[in-house]
């Protein structure tokens, strides 16, 4: 564990006596009452009921669009950090900006299949390629943490990040802004919404776009050279034309879209349609500055234009009975993503390309009915369905893996060509329910289950050949076991859960509740998208998870102070996890099953009202997770045993303080903010073997800060993000197999120093 840099700490006491001492001098000047942000009366939608956030017998953070902005924070990947328990695991088949998946309290950690917490935008489950959909036209985001089954359903066994979008209404509204940075990020963000049809139809639409140089700078050109272990032949024309779109990076350019259409018809209806389109081109930090060198340069020989793109609908309609809601969600998403880089990111070794490619698309239907009356008794019950499909094709083309300081050859791995071509379609289906009782005034017990069923197809194919280099001699993918360059191998599987939950609720007082809750989740079975062989093609057991939790919430001292205090254990069985292996000549990364591990954990965040114009905020968080019995066999009779070790890329310790305050002038007020976010040391790698060993990813602090001016419907800012220029890394990805073998770590980092100024206009 590391311990925050001593300047962080002295910055941070330094504000928070300088601006409280600004706030008791202005205690007696007139200012605005607190919101209910500030006293904590928020209202979720947690448990598919409108209900204040201290009623909720489970741990919410919970982020309105204002709180999203104040923090910079574009999508939820930005509240790493900031979240509590949050933290982003890396992928081993790919650095890329769209392999990574959310972790929560530890569940997640380290697996390359279905995300363990799942992102819901209206209602609608996302695919893990568009979990960090840009955060557009939002009204809040719920973090939940623990397992979510019971109501949100599939993959969300560590939590659910539940985004609600703004309803369009009888309200005319209209924001126009516009941001600048240094590194040369010019940012355009429009929206509207109002009535179509007075108190019968409204309507929406937001747009944003970015254009910037970006931080992190690819030496290179769009080129593909000719491996020369093959001469004559075009690799990639042979193999995979249809996903080989070579061209160069130049900065980086987005386009996020939303349009919502609301129709009320009479008092009893309330139908909602709404589309986003999002789409990304440009330079991605893949494979990343190597760490032996540090910085934001990639000083490869190759450089290519990354893309991404993704694009959905949502249907919510709901109904009101005369003592009963129903409600309807009917949903599509579609994300793709191409990921070419230069594999070794140096200049000296010529032509190692690797491009990985990915589709998914989900259509999913919700039919849920509950009540809606005054009385002791409350119930809701409801069925789901889903047909999601994920294509991935991976190429790699290396052409010269060696260290230019010994002699060659060195790797079997000079002259490769490979390609993994893997088709995943699941289906499911599922019913729910939740009873909640209040036994008397103050005590609240609640039960839910949900039982489902999900089956995966595959089709898998790996086709390549090893050139006869020195190291090792010719060698096709037929020897492996497959029957020749075309045909796949194909299985199913499928699986059933039974998730249950229950918790107890008791009000001490108007302000505070205590609650204690078990809960189970699920991550059904599936597939590896990256076999070496066909007996590779073997089903992945489920994960589960029993999650025990005990926590204190509510406000103090006249709700001037919001808290929330949870205290949890978690139990995960067989645990899907990525680590490296041997098969044949091949290092390859794939996922095999933990047989237990857990996870032991605290959590504390508060908002201080101090003043009207004063708020002092923070929270903190203690994740500690641990293999129990975890054995991994990467091959050759090794046994490597895991028992007691960390998780990776999971923080024991995070913490985040913040101070705001609002000084009034003549023509408004002037915004004070300032935050730190302290995230631990951390460990990235299974240990497995030489390619894939444990590795440090060090712990970071990072401080910004904004001044801004408010008056009437604008608003100027001027703001600095990682304001001590502190040099950042996020992750680690390891180029396996270049030589020396221990030397190819790439980091991927955060932004230096960003200093920039937006204006808006709000109606």
């Amino acid at each position: 564990m590391r311990h925050g840099n001593l300047r962080y700490g002295c910055a941070a006491g330094a504000l928070l006596v300088l601006v409280g001492a600004g706030g008791a001098q202005a205690q007696t000047a007139p200012a605005a009452a607190p919101s209910a942000d500030a006293v904590g009366d928020i209202v979720v939608t947690a448990r598919k009921r409108s209900e204040r956030l201290r009623d909720v017998p489970a741990t919410v953070n919970v982020y309105s669009s204002e709180t999203l902005e104040q923090l910079g924070a574009t999508n939820i990947e930005d509240t790493v950090g900031v979240t509590p328990g949050l933290a982003v695991t890396g992928n081993g088949l790919s650095p890329g900006r769209d392999f990574r998946q959310l972790v929560i309290r530890g569940v997640g950690a380290n697996s390359q299949l279905e995300p363990s917490t799942a992102t819901f935008i209206d209602g609608v489950y996302s695919p893990g390629l568009s979990f960090d959909s840009e955060l557009l036209d939002v009204e809040r985001v719920e973090v939940l943490k623990g397992p979510q089954g019971t109501l949100f359903g599939r993959n969300t066994e560590g939590g659910a990040v539940n985004i609600v979008l703004r309803r369009p209404s009888d309200e005319v509204r209209a924001k126009v802004g516009v941001l600048y940075d240094n590194f040369e990020t010019y940012q355009t963000d429009l929206g509207v919404s109002g009535p179509l049809v007075a108190g019968k139809l409204f309507g929406s639409a937001a747009l944003s776009l970015r254009q910037s140089d970006y931080f992190v700078t690819q030496n290179g050109a769009a080129v593909l050279n000719e491996n020369p272990f093959w001469p004559g032949r075009d690799l990639e024309q042979e193999y995979n034309a249809a996903d080989t779109d070579v061209e160069a990076a130049d900065g980086q350019r987005e386009v996020n879209a939303r349009g919502a259409l609301r129709w009320t018809p009479d008092e009893t209806w309330d139908i909602n349609l709404s589309a986003h389109y999002g789409a990304f081109e440009g330079v991605d930090q893949a494979p990343g500055p190597l760490e032996s060198t540090g910085g934001y340069v990639v000083d490869g020989d190759q450089a290519f234009k990354n893309t991404s793109k993704n694009y959905g609908a949502a249907l919510n309609v709901e109904k009101t009975l005369s003592d009963l809601t129903l409600n309807i969600i009917a949903g599509y998403e579609y994300g793709e993503s191409s990921s070419p880089y230069d594999f070794d990111g140096t200049a000296y070794r010529v032509g190692n390309y690797h491009d990985y490619d990915r589709v998914q698309e989900s259509t999913s239907l919700e039919v849920r009915l509950q009540s809606d009356y005054a009385g002791p008794l409350q119930w809701l019950a409801g069925l789901y369905a889903f047909h999601d499909k994920q294509d991935n094709n991976r190429w790699y083309n290396f052409s010269n893996m060696d260290d230019p300081a010994g002699a060659a050859p060195q790797s079997s791995y000079d002259g490769l060509w490979n390609q993994q071509i893997v088709s995943l379609e699941r289906d499911g289906v599922a019913a729910f329910g939740q009873l909640t009782y209040a036994v008397t005034p103050r005590l609240e017990a609640t039960v839910g289950a949900r039982v489902s069923w999900e089956k995966v197809d595959v089709s898998a194919l790996e086709r390549f050949e090893f050139a006869a280099n020195g190291v090792i001699g010719y060698t096709p993918s037929t020897v492996y076991g497959w029957p020749d360059f075309f045909t796949p191998t194909t299985n199913d599987a499928d699986w059933e859960n039974f998730s249950p939950q229950a918790s107890l609720r008791y009000t001490l007082s108007p302000e505070l509740t205590v609650y204690g809750s078990v809960a189970r989740g699920f991550k059904a079975g599936s597939f590896q998208v990256a076999p070496v062989q066909p007996s590779d093609v073997v089903p992945i057991e489920p994960e589960t998870t029993t999650n025990y939790e005990i926590g204190l919430k509510g406000g103090l001292f006249d709700n001037s102070v919001a808290f929330n205090l949870a205290i949890y254990h978690t139990d995960i069985k067989d645990q899907q996890l990525q680590a490296g292996v041997i098969r044949g000549a091949f290092t390859a990364t794939t996922i095999n099953n933990a047989s237990s591990s857990k996870v032991d954990g605290a959590e504390l965040d508060a908002r201080w009202q101090v003043t009207d114009r004063l708020t002092l905020s923070g929270n903190v968080a203690y994740t500690r997770g641990r293999f129990e019995d975890y054995t991994i066999a990467p091959g050759g009779g090794v046994l490597v045993n895991k028992a007691g070790d960390p998780f990776p890329y999971v923080p024991e310790l995070t913490y985040f303080l913040a101070a705001e305050y609002r000084h009034p002038v003549s023509s408004g007020e002037l915004v004070f903010n300032a935050n730190l976010r302290h995230v631990d040391d951390t460990t990235v790698g299974s240990g497995a073997t030489s390619g894939d060993p444990v590795h440090p990813l060090p712990g970071y602090d990072r401080v910004d800060a904004f001044v801004a001016w408010e008056t009437g419907s604008w608003t100027a800012k001027l703001f600095a993000q990682n304001l001590f220029d502190e040099y950042i890394i996020l992750s680690r990805w390891k180029s396996f197999q270049v030589q020396p073998n221990a030397a190819f770590w790439h980091n991927r980092v955060d932004a230096p120093r960003r200093v920039g100024v937006s204006l808006t206009y709000r109606y």
